[in-house]
């Protein structure tokens, strides 16, 4: 075989490989204009790099005081920023159950580019309800349960709470923290966004600690 012959066998060989390198360069480039990084794990990630526990409590305390509200006697619900992140759902869907959707919506706002859908082996479902995160956590090793060993909340906490069954049914984010209380930032308190003190007793079943 001529040597211009196997030169241009060469070059279409090669059209593969650096079609390829382009598209991840390109992909590399978006996420960066995106503001995203790499993924940490399969589990935790993506995230962005300006994400911190001390930026996600500072986030819900300022979000919870924005009076987010579901139906209320004489008012129309004030929850679009916040179902606006679950484009399947409906407002009015997540009406009287919204803290774990409050709490996706500032873990959000904070840089934590967690997708909306869990949709990897051990999680299924959206991020609008209160098992998805327990399974994500649970994955990504960063649940931490209530038995007595160094379990203590911190600022930035992801707080779960079983109020009304045995079972995690509510969701708030750690502002502060004393010897027996805790101050969140929560979402659906009895259909209202609030700040609240609640007794870090039994009814405190688990934490989600993501310290990148």
């Amino acid at each position: 075989m001529s040597l211009p012959l196997l030169l241009l066998l060469a070059v279409l060989l090669s059209l593969p490989v650096v079609f390829g390198l382009v598209l991840i360069l390109r992909l590399r480039a978006r996420m960066a204009a995106e503001g995203t990084v790499a993924p940490k794990s399969a589990i935790t990630g993506p995230f962005r790099a300006d994400f911190s526990p001390e930026r996600l409590a500072e986030t819900a305390r300022h979000e919870a005081l924005k009076g987010y509200h579901g139906r209320l006697k004489g008012l129309e619900p004030k929850l679009w920023p916040i179902a606006a992140r679950f484009p399947w759902l409906k407002a009015e869907e997540l009406d009287g159950r919204w803290s774990a959707a409050f709490a996706y919506h500032c873990l959000r706002l904070s840089g934590y580019a967690l997708p909306a859908r869990a949709d990897y082996p051990g999680a299924s479902g959206d991020f609008a309800e209160i098992a998805p995160w327990l399974e994500w956590a649970k994955a990504g090793e960063i649940l931490h349960l209530q038995d007595g060993k160094g379990f203590a909340p911190k600022r930035g906490d992801i707080a779960l709470f079983g109020l009304e069954s045995e079972g995690a049914d509510h969701m708030g984010i750690v502002l502060e923290t004393s010897a027996d209380e805790i101050s969140l930032a929560e979402g659906d308190v009895g259909n209202v966004s609030l700040l609240t003190q609640r007794f870090a007793d039994e009814r405190l079943l688990a934490l989600i600690r993501i310290d990148l």
